[in-house]
């Protein structure tokens, strides 16, 4: 078939199956976090997208203002429609689908292998979470630009003509990158895997060419410097973190090895995978061994792969990749689907380099054995599109979302919380006050869960009970402001002035930022 419908077949085929996600609605999953509630996008004006791409502290958002750039454009054409906000994410997963293969056929000159890498990356169902989850625009968009990135560097590497203006364009789409996710500060360093793929022998040092390599990436990583300081900056101390360091790098060393098994025999996938429970203090074995077992696959696969520069290559750029967010990420979960939107490509491309030789005429001579090989190949495609048609509609809204997750892992405290704000915003009380007695029946001070029923009791006119809840959550945690504020409102519900006016002003001690105009206002009342 030719090779220019093959690619149209392929773009349709991934519309196709992602278009399911059209009749999706918000989540209560960061959609109000990032977009529904965010007031930053809700206008679009030059003062307010000079705000965006000025303001780094801004709480709990990520610094992401070309993401939330497009957010705005989109509301203000738009409004708040969420089949637009989900439409232009399928698009964008199109655009990197295509680069994805242009990427990996200026690498390998294997249309094949391009083709068959591109074609898992385009319907391979871990890639949902990143596609039909409105704000994973993040992950969509840093990755055009990333893939952008690249590609023009490469150029910049093989052409004369206009070199520095396909490494200009280069820089700039790494910028562009950056702002979209600050997941593309890996790019400098797979920058230097393109070198060393095209140019140098990684089991060689040489000082020369390393010189020559690194030369050309410093503004690429001045920047990537300039965004990890901004990200630094924005963390905040967790109230949840009950983890060593060590122990963080144990969990990090099993999620590297649990997305290549997710990337292969992708079933059970969730929204959230949970960390197992310690035993006796102590995280399970499996945890305890990971660190050297996964040093020794990766050294392991290195020598195996040492000939082969496009496996190699491969396993590099996965490595690096997904270490940032295995070892580096803030998440409370062991593993999630959309940090493999990128490194997936390395596994991918080992993948399809394997699958194509395979079923090459120099390795199986008989044709009848090669076809039926082909044919499973096709089958397994089929299964992986099928599979992510169906885990679009997951993301219809959060009661879908949380069941799903509480369908294969029903210990996770926030998944029957998050269903139980869920079942509250739709006024269905007696199913939220459910999931939220479950949580408390896992933990009975989960923070969470005291604060999300204390404000349904509020909501529900029982304010002497959600006091309870927030007395109880603020035993637990004595820093925790949203506590403080809320039983603020319910002591001012009952008549408590004195009350409601001592937790806002020991909220303020806590976080200046608590606005100062009730309670002045509530001074004058008590």
């Amino acid at each position: 078939m030719n090779r220019s419908v093959l690619i149209v077949v392929l773009v349709l085929a991934t519309f196709f199956f992602y278009s399911s996600a059209l009749d999706n609605g918000f989540t209560n999953w960061d959609d109000p976090k990032y977009l529904t509630q965010n007031k930053r996008v809700q206008v679009l004006s030059f003062e307010s997208i000079a705000d965006l791409f000025t303001r780094t502290k801004i709480g709990y958002h990520h610094y992401i203002p070309l993401t939330l750039l497009s957010f705005a454009i989109e509301n203000h054409f738009f409004g708040l429609d969420p089949k637009i906000f989900i439409l232009n994410n399928i698009l964008l997963h199109c655009v990197n689908v295509l680069l994805v293969l242009w990427f990996v056929f200026l690498l390998l000159k294997r249309f094949d292998i391009a083709f068959m890498t591109a074609a898992l990356f385009a319907v391979h169902p871990v890639h949902v979470e990143s596609v039909a989850w409105i704000v994973e625009r993040k992950d969509v968009l840093y990755t055009l630009f990333y893939l952008g990135s690249i590609i023009s560097f490469i150029y910049s590497a093989k052409r004369e003509q206009k070199k520095n203006s396909f490494y200009s364009l280069s820089l700039l789409l790494f910028l562009f990158s950056l702002f979209s996710k600050p997941a593309a500060v890996t790019l400098p360093i797979v920058l230097l895997l393109i070198d060393l793929y095209f140019h140098g022998d990684i089991y060689v040092f040489d000082w020369k060419k390393m010189a020559g390599a690194l030369f050309n990436k410093i503004p690429f990583f001045i920047l990537s410097g300039i965004f990890v300081f901004i990200a630094f900056g924005q963390q905040k101390p967790g109230l949840f973190d009950i983890y060593s360091r060590l122990e963080h790098i144990m969990i990090g060393s099993y999620g590297f090895m649990f997305y290549v098994v997710k990337l292969i025999m992708p079933s059970g996938l969730s929204c959230f995978y949970p960390v197992p429970a310690k035993i006796n203090n102590s995280l399970p074995i499996l945890f305890s061994i990971a660190p050297a077992v996964l040093i020794a696959a990766v050294f392991s696969l290195a020598f195996v792969f040492r000939k082969k520069r496009e496996l190699l290559f491969g396993l590099l750029f996965y490595c690096v990749t997904i270490s940032l967010v295995t070892f580096f990420g803030a998440s409370t979960a062991l593993a999630s689907d959309r940090y493999t939107y990128v490194p997936s490509i390395g596994v991918f491309l080992i993948a399809s380099y394997l699958v194509c030789h395979l079923v090459s005429h120099e390795s199986i001579k008989n044709m009848a054995v090669r076809l039926s090989l082909k044919f499973l190949i096709s089958c397994f495609f089929v299964v992986l599109a099928i599979m992510t048609f169906d885990r679009c509609k997951i993301w219809e809204n959060g009661i879908t979302l949380w069941s799903d997750v509480i369908s294969k892992y029903d210990n996770v405290i926030e998944a029957y919380v998050n269903r139980g704000n869920e079942y509250g915003r739709n006024k269905e009380y007696d199913l939220a006050l459910e999931d939220y007695k479950k949580a408390l029946e896992l933990e009975p001070s989960n923070l969470t869960a005291l604060t999300s029923r204390g404000y349904l009791f509020y909501l529900m006119g029982f304010y002497d009970r959600a006091i309870d809840d927030y007395t109880k959550a603020i035993s637990a945690y004595p820093q925790y402001v949203p506590a403080y504020l809320n039983r603020s409102l319910a002591y001012e519900r009952i008549g408590e002035f004195r009350g409601a006016v001592d937790d806002l002003m020991k909220a303020r001690m806590i976080d200046p930022n608590v606005s100062i105009e009730r309670l002045n206002d509530l001074k004058k009342i008590k």
